[in-house]
């Protein structure tokens, strides 16, 4: 059954452009005659000259051709006459009547478009228009009485080809008319049929079938009796066919437009009311030139004030705004296309005026006929592309003012609302916002707004509730995030039937319109925004405008709930490093007790043994004082183990000052090779960078990191071996370095040097190093211990040459000064 409905349509789509290839043939075969004719219930009105190659005038009638008088010329086709006098036209001039033999030139391709072009576009616009209809409208029903329409309009138009052409066969002629008639008919009441059925929620017909027999066949039943009447059953049959046939026409227009106006007054939704308004004002655009100004002096008069070619640009816009209307184009800016293209047509009615007057006056006063007027037309045109845009502008929103009385939404609330939003990190205010503040801001009666999470959503104002089931698993987020679209109408019909009963449920709550708000890919979001409180649609700028305030809100809103979850979190931590820290002072505390006790209990040992010798007596006096030295070197290493302890629980901060890092490493290693701690099998060679910078630093902790790193590699070589002190620098910083030619470091010791209490020596207590990283790092500089690759150890460190600024290091001394009161 489909296969035979897309055969017949596609038949019907043929019918005009077999009708068009039929004339044109013709019309190349029989040759120009010069002149122009439109068909009357008297004759053949001559309406145009092109070239003298006849002697007619514009405004002759012609009767009779070949001898076969009008009245018979145009049922020819049916009832056959023989030609009496071939070739020959009768012509009625006023009360006078001659005849003459037709003369004709060859027709060419330029000359035949210039007569044929309007024709021509008309017919492949409604052929395309049908075509997409077809293949692009979501009501098939409709979208085929649309195909249907335009098809037989294309026909009729098609059939004109043959006075247009000015084909003088009878038999072409009389099947002009005859396909006129018919095509005229059968697309009329297409016309009905499609204007009773749309829109699709007002159709009146349903699927009763008696009223189509009413629409397709009364009016042509009428037609045919009432021509058979006047003309008594004669041959005048088909004058009277000729000038009775578009009655049907003002009818059709008349009742579609009665239907659609009844349709506006109950509908509700506004999407419904704007569907049927494009096609409401179209009426008005196309047919009241057509109507008044050729249909009805034709009739009246028997002869149109305006030439075919005049209407047929007004033939453009009903089409038009049916398609436009069908697939739900652009519906939510209908009144902004009806503004538009009134003060476009204004402007060219107004334009084509003013350049009339202005070549007259310019012809007239000026420069008579020696003016170009191809060259003034184009002079005329680059004028006014300067102002025809400006001025339509303000024409249109002339026209919006007076009949639409619209009030967009203001553009600059996207900044203002942007602003306002973006500065609060607190979900609360921006719920506040977009809530309570944006419906004024958008003059609209509500808006609410939804926050999805996982598995629950958040509705705000709080007391609104609607649906029952998840809305974060519902149709409507699911539709938002495969299909992406800028926002949803409640009015528009749902992809399935739970997004349609989300849609009834959404617009019961008062809500028309539906923005995602987005975070990358995915929804978080729903804002349901209100009616207009001027009972307005929104448009598509206001919707865009809108959307892009919904994807601002998602933003602020996905910002708050990360400065949310960021507060959280910063508290847990708060919690969890006090306890880590308690933890980390119990250890500690715990190491160092156990560290001290070992460090106090060998010398305490040794020292109380000793006394107990001493107190017995009798030693001789060399044996005492070999024991009194022991008590005293056992009390030294008491007191340096004390001294570290206390340096590491408060180590002083540096007092800053310029250093000459070349003489004061010198003078540092002389004065150790002069120690009695220093090993004399050890040798320290000295490798300082010619021209070193001043560098400012604490002298004496400087001192005390060198003198750390250099008696650690003296205590790893015991049997001797080689120090070498480097220091140099690049425009920043001084690197020092201890390089020796010792063991070297063991892999499973390198990440503990730096740690309280580590040491691989037998007396140490491992604070050295960590003393000199505290040092180092309170210089801003950095310390790093490696294995050479030639063997032994290098332990490096980094100092900026300016730790502080010159002012900085004068405040830094201050406040240096300041503490050491303080610790006094």
């Amino acid at each position: 059954m489909g296969s035979r409905v897309n055969k017949a349509l596609n038949f019907l789509l043929a019918v005009p452009l077999l009708a068009v290839c039929f004339f044109v043939t013709a019309a190349f075969y029989q040759g120009d005659t010069g002149f122009r004719v439109d068909k009357t219930q008297r004759g053949l009105l001559v309406s145009y000259l092109s070239h003298p190659i006849n002697p007619v005038e514009k405004g002759d009638l012609i009767v009779a051709i070949d001898g076969v008088s009008y009245n018979r010329i145009l049922g020819f086709l049916l009832f056959p006459t023989d030609r009496s006098e071939p070739q020959t036209i009768s012509v009625l001039r006023g009360e006078d009547q001659f005849s003459f033999t037709v003369k004709t030139v060859p027709i060419t391709l330029s000359g035949f478009f210039k007569t044929a072009w309007p024709r021509l576009l008309l017919i492949s616009f409604f052929l395309i228009l049908a075509t997409l209809a077809r293949y692009r409208a979501p009501d098939s029903v409709q979208a085929t009485l649309f195909f249907l329409m335009l098809c037989g309009f294309s026909t009729s138009i098609a059939a004109t080809l043959s006075s247009s052409l000015m084909l003088l066969q009878p038999a072409y002629i009389s099947a002009s008319l005859l396909l006129l008639t018919l095509a005229n008919w059968f697309s009329f009441a297409v016309w009905i049929h499609f204007a009773a059925r749309f829109p699709a929620d007002r159709d009146i017909l349903g699927d009763r079938k008696w009223p189509l027999l009413f629409i397709y066949f009364l009016f042509p039943i009428l037609i045919i009796l009432t021509s058979l009447i006047l003309s008594d059953f004669s041959h005048d049959f088909w004058c009277w066919l000729q000038r009775l046939r578009n009655v049907f026409l003002p009818v059709s227009i008349v009742l579609a437009f009665l239907k659609h106006l009844w349709d506006y007054r109950q509908a509700v939704s506004p999407l419904a009311r704007n569907q049927i308004k494009l096609p409401l004002v179209a009426y008005w655009l196309t047919f009241t030139p057509y109507f008044f100004l050729y249909l009805l002096p034709n009739l009246l008069v028997d002869h149109p004030l305006i030439s075919f070619r005049v209407v047929v640009f007004a033939f453009f816009i009903l089409p038009l705004a049916y398609f436009t209307a069908l697939l739900r184009h652009r519906l939510l800016d209908v009144d902004r296309l009806i503004s538009r293209g009134i003060a476009f047509m204004v402007l060219m009615v107004s334009l084509g005026l003013l350049y009339s007057a202005f070549l007259t006056v310019l012809k007239r006063y000026l420069f008579g006929n020696k003016i170009l007027s191809e060259e003034l037309f184009l002079l005329f045109f680059i004028v006014m592309l300067f102002v025809f845009t400006p001025i339509a502008y303000y024409l249109e929103r002339w026209i919006n003012r007076i009949f639409f009385r619209y009030r967009p939404v203001p553009t600059e609330l996207l900044h203002q609302f942007s602003d306002k939003i973006s500065a609060t990190l607190f979900l609360a205010d921006i719920v506040q916002a977009m809530v309570e503040e944006f419906p004024e801001k958008i003059n609209v009666d509500s808006v609410a707004l939804m926050l999805l999470d996982d598995k629950q959503s958040r509705l705000f104002p709080e007391e609104l509730r609607f649906g029952s089931s998840p809305w974060c698993e519902s149709d409507l987020v699911h539709e938002f995030q495969t299909h992406m679209p800028v926002s949803l109408h409640t009015d528009h019909p749902g992809r399935t039937h739970q997004l349609e009963k989300e849609f009834r449920q959404i617009r019961g709550a008062g809500f028309s319109l539906i923005f995602p708000m987005k975070s990358v890919d995915k929804v978080i979001g729903l804002l349901f925004v209100g009616f207009r409180k001027d009972g307005r649609m929104f448009s598509s700028d206001d919707i865009h405008l809108v959307a892009t305030l919904a994807n601002q809100g998602a933003i602020a809103v996905e910002n708050a709930k990360r400065y949310e979850t960021l507060i959280a979190s910063k508290k847990e931590i708060e919690v969890l490093f006090r306890e880590r820290v308690q933890q980390e002072k119990m250890a500690m505390l715990g190491e160092m007790t156990a560290m001290i006790a070992h460090e106090l209990k060998n010398p305490l040992g040794v020292i109380s043994s000793s006394a107990q010798y001493l107190a017995k007596g009798g030693q001789s006096q060399e044996v005492q004082e070999e024991i009194i030295q022991y008590i005293l070197d056992e009390a030294q290493h008491l007191n340096v183990s004390m001294n570290n302890l206390l340096g590491l629980a408060k180590q002083r901060p540096p007092r800053f000052e310029q250093v000459n890092l070349s003489r004061e490493l010198s003078g540092f290693v002389q004065r150790w090779l002069q120690n009695d701690d220093h090993n004399q099998h050890v040798k320290i060679e000295v490798q300082i960078e010619r021209y070193l910078p001043p560098l400012y630093a604490d002298l004496r902790q400087l001192n005390q990191i060198l003198f750390n790193l250099i008696r650690n590699s003296e205590e790893m070589m015991p049997d001797g071996g080689i120090i070498i002190l480097q220091a140099k620098s690049d425009k920043q910083t001084i690197m020092i370095s201890v390089l020796d030619n010792g063991p070297g470091i063991a892999d499973h010791d390198k990440e503990k040097l730096f740690k309280n209490f580590f040491t691989t020596k037998e007396n140490g207590i491992g604070l050295g190093l960590v003393i000199c990283q505290q040092i180092v790092q309170a210089h801003k500089g950095e310390i790093s211990l490696t294995n050479r690759d030639e063997g032994g150890a290098v332990a490096t460190v980094r100092l900026p040459l300016k730790p502080l600024s010159t002012s900085g290091v004068q405040e830094f001394a201050e406040k240096m000064k300041e503490s050491e009161k303080s610790d006094r």
